[in-house]
């Protein structure tokens, strides 16, 4: 889930037998968050702000402690 105060929200996959669970809260300092998506296989995040600001994070979705990590960061006109 993205936020407009510049943060969004991470939470593990859940099913029908488990609801999602909390997982992570980032922040970033590029502004809104406007937009979200997921690689297919739920390694790679990419996130765009109200600013013309993406990032791809890399998620490590074996090791819930690890931090996403920022692999790219593009400004568009």
């Amino acid at each position: 889930m993205g936020a407009n105060t510049g943060s969004f929200y991470l939470f593990e996959r859940g099913d029908k037998q488990n609801p999602p669970k909390y997982r992570d809260m980032i922040t970033i300092n590029e502004g809104e968050v406007s937009c979200l998506k997921f690689s297919s296989n739920g390694n790679l995040l990419a996130v765009g702000t109200m600013k013309g600001i993406v990032l791809i994070f890399e998620i490590n979705i074996d090791n819930v402690k690890e931090k996403p990590k920022v692999i790219l960061f593009h400004f568009f006109f």
